[in-house]
């Protein structure tokens, strides 16, 4: 019964199957492992300035009385 399938269509088959053995190969990522870091090494980075008040109500001024 092989014998009746074209010497061509063996070879297509087996282009084929070369082609995805390479393209498998070429994205197995197994042999990557990224190391993640620890939560005491994040530190979290504290502002130069400290925060200035922005609502600008100024309640020390004041009041002059009868006016």
């Amino acid at each position: 019964m092989t014998s009746k399938i074209p010497k061509h269509a063996y070879q297509i088959l087996l282009g084929a199957f070369i082609l995805a053995f390479t393209l498998v190969a070429c994205n197995n990522d197994g042999d990557k492992k990224e190391e993640k870091p620890a939560m005491e090494e994040k530190k979290m980075e504290t502002p130069a300035t400290p925060m200035q008040d922005t609502m600008k109500n100024d309640t020390t001024r004041p009041v002059q009385p009868g006016t």
